[in-house]
């Protein structure tokens, strides 16, 4: 693979350092590493170690230089043939993620599904809430050192989850050896940029409330304390408040933190403010200092009160003083905690990390991203499980979710990824999603208006759809519609930008095993004769979302007391709660109650779908039963009454699938929600029990 990472600049701190040591361990393991910045005090070590490096103006915030930036970034990414953009901060990412799309759109342009460049990011802080920060969110993954920063990002910015990958930082075992014995100077560390937020002045203080009496007690502070004239001058002033200018050395930026951490006693992390991971703690404990940290996020990830470590309320000096005596005090406490804390480190090992870091790369490479779209009717959701499952036959590696409704998660939610926009398909919010979560291709299968906006808003590089409702104006494929069965409109759409769609009569829809045994628990309690295993099991299923497309009670009893008159049969009564009102009436009309299985209004929708699934063979109307038995394979007898069979049929019936139809044509189909002559569900009782007769039998 082809790896570039991009950051502001090649100074000092653990966004250099991180990206030196992925790149490092990238050349290592055969791969190629390139690093963009404007430069810095760490270019001679990446010189060292052979790892390319590339000028660029990519840290000022200045919309004109990073428009500038952007096209010669996408051009860098087009000469070296990068498979993957890895992006470090706010302002390299936008100018990263600009010049990903720019490459990527032209690919598209000229073919139809090219390889492609993915873009991932990875949080170093806890981001102020804005737009601005929101880039970093957009990586098809994201990379956080700590729980702490995944919940912020999730929280604040709306990321979705399965894209933040917790990766800690690693620390460099070689270079912070264990050392086997505590000095006995009391040497105390502070690590850090100086700056108010690292809470130095917190630790001067505790420091010299702590060390009054004590002549060979020292407080060390390192860090870069360029640009903070006024924080040093503030930390001197204490200095000199607490007469401890003697025992304060400031020694500014140093490479050898080994050397200093080897002649620590403990090493100090006073933060006042939440840290993203805390690379100062896990670098102390590997060579074997105690650390007294701020009981902050995500220092409190890393450490256990008093057993690898000791935590302090967050800028109380009294509570940091008392901390601080206990481990001049207490060395047998500060053995004991930095032995364990030897041991917890060890999962931070700088190959960990990178390990990791490659592991995502492997993961997005030349991977698409894919949505479909999709927030109609139960039926309609049911069906479009077909071109989900022939997506996922042709691009196996790919990311491929659902875009739809809360519908579409009550359906499909457990098994697949869903972004939803709410009970309705809203464009606007459903596109925004979508570009979030960085959809490089979609598949408009609700081909409304609505949905077309939201395909175009999303940024999708490719956007099929069928060419309706102005769909010429967003789409970027938009296909001839011809008016079809379901299945096989789809598999027009799939073949017209040339995927083979699976087989039309493979199974697309599965069943839970805790679902199907509670499925199966409830029709045990509820048949009076015999067990399950005994019976042939016939479903029939009394409710419709029309009125018109209802048998009526006497109707229905006619098709279970025919089956009744066969001792090898079960009927399962299927509807909602509605439909309580109808079995009442329905009951007395039977024969024989021992064999009926009543489940109306009993199932959530997992159950229904499950009880469908232990079917021999199921009696429907036109309703999203229909549907879900087409997509688990069951054979069923399909009732029409003010609609036609070759408009709501999901495959031609014709073409030797499982699906047996009756229809009386005694009037035009109406389409009426409500009739009062019913005409057209006169008779279809005994057309069902005479299609029932002969479907048996092939059974």
């Amino acid at each position: 693979m082809n790896i570039l990472q991009i950051l502001p600049r090649l100074n000092t701190g653990g966004v250099e350092r991180g990206a030196i040591e992925v790149a490092s361990f990238l050349r290592s393991h055969g791969h190629n590493a390139w690093i963009i910045s404007e430069g810095g005090l760490r270019e001679p070590e990446l010189e060292a170690l052979g790892i390319s490096h590339i000028r660029l103006s990519v840290a000022r915030k200045n919309l004109f230089t990073m428009i500038s930036a952007s096209r010669k970034l996408a051009r860098i990414i087009q000469d070296l043939d990068i498979d993957i953009v890895h992006a470090r901060s706010r302002v390299p990412a936008w100018i990263a993620w600009q010049a990903v799309r720019k490459v990527n759109q032209k690919r598209f342009r000229a073919s139809g599904f090219p390889k492609i460049v993915n873009f991932v990011t990875t949080c170093h802080g806890k981001y102020s809430p804005g737009y601005f920060s929101r880039i970093m969110g957009r990586g098809k993954k994201v990379i956080v050192p700590s729980s702490f920063i995944g919940e912020h990002m999730s929280s604040v910015f709306g990321v979705e989850r399965d894209k933040i990958v917790v990766i800690p930082r690693g620390v460099d075992f070689f270079r912070f050896t264990y050392k086997p014995t505590l000095t006995d100077k009391f040497i105390f560390v502070v690590m850090g940029r100086i700056t108010r937020n690292k809470g130095q002045h917190v630790a001067v203080e505790a420091f010299a409330r702590a060390t009054q009496g004590i002549a060979d007690a020292e407080l060390w502070i390192i860090g870069d304390d360029r640009d903070k004239t006024r924080y040093i001058d503030r930390l001197r002033s204490l200095i000199n408040r607490f007469s401890v200018s003697h025992k304060v050395k400031f020694l500014g930026h140093i490479n050898d933190v080994e050397r200093v951490l080897s002649k620590a006693y403990v090493v100090l992390a006073p933060s006042l403010y939440p840290e993203s991971f805390g690379r100062v703690v896990v670098e102390a404990q590997a060579a074997g200092c105690p650390v007294i940290a701020s009981d902050i996020p995500a220092f409190n990830e890393l450490i256990r009160n008093e057993e690898n470590g000791l935590l302090a309320r967050v800028g109380d000096v009294e509570d940091w003083t008392r901390q601080i005596t206990k481990v001049i005090n207490d060395r047998s406490l500060c053995d004991r905690i930095r032995v364990q804390a030897r041991k917890d480190v060890e999962r931070f090992s700088v190959e960990a990390m990178c390990e990791a870091v490659l592991s995502v790369y492997e993961e997005v490479a030349n991977n698409y991203s894919i949505g479909l779209i999709k927030g109609s009717a139960l039926g309609d959701l049911v069906l479009a499980g077909y071109a989900f499952k022939s997506l996922k036959s042709c691009f196996s590696s790919a990311n491929i979710f659902w875009a739809g409704t809360e519908l579409t998660k009550e359906l499909w939610g457990d098994r697949y990824k869903v972004l939803t926009s709410g009970k309705r398909l809203f464009s606007f919010e459903l596109g925004r999603k979508m570009k979030e979560y960085g959809v490089d291709v979609v598949f408009d299968l609700q081909n409304s208006r609505a949905s077309h906006i939201a395909g175009f808003l999303s940024g999708a590089y490719r956007r099929v759809g069928f060419n309706r409702k102005a769909g010429f104006l967003f789409l970027t494929d938009p296909i001839a519609y011809n008016k079809s069965f379901p299945i096989e409109e789809q598999a027009a759409m799939l073949k017209a930008v040339g995927l083979f769609p699976i087989d039309p009569g493979e199974r697309f829809l599965n069943v839970e095993g805790d679902v199907t045994r509670s499925v199966v628990l409830k029709m045990e309690a509820n048949l009076l004769k015999g067990r399950i295993e005994d019976f042939r099991l016939v479903g029939i299923i009394v409710s419709a979302n029309w009125p018109s497309k209802r048998l009526s009670p006497p109707q229905v009893a006619k098709v279970i007391n025919f089956l009744m008159g066969r001792d090898d049969i079960a009927v399962v009564l299927l509807g909602t709660g509605g439909d309580r009102e109808s079995v009442e009436e329905l009951l007395p009309l039977l024969k024989d109650t021992d064999r009926l299985i009543d489940l109306v209004g009993k199932t959530s929708l997992k159950e229904f779908i499950a009880t469908i699934n232990s079917l021999e063979l199921l009696i429907t109307p036109d309703s999203a039963g229909m549907h879900i038995a087409f997509a688990l394979g069951r054979p069923q007898i399909v009732y029409f009454g003010p609609t036609h069979p070759k408009n709501h049929l999901p495959i031609d019936p014709d073409s030797g699938n499982s699906i047996d139809y009756v229809f009386a044509d005694r009037c035009y189909p109406c389409y009426r929600h409500e009739c009062d002559s019913m005409v057209c569900m006169d008779g279809l009782e005994d057309l069902i029990c005479d299609t029932l007769q002969h479907k048996l039998e092939r059974l």
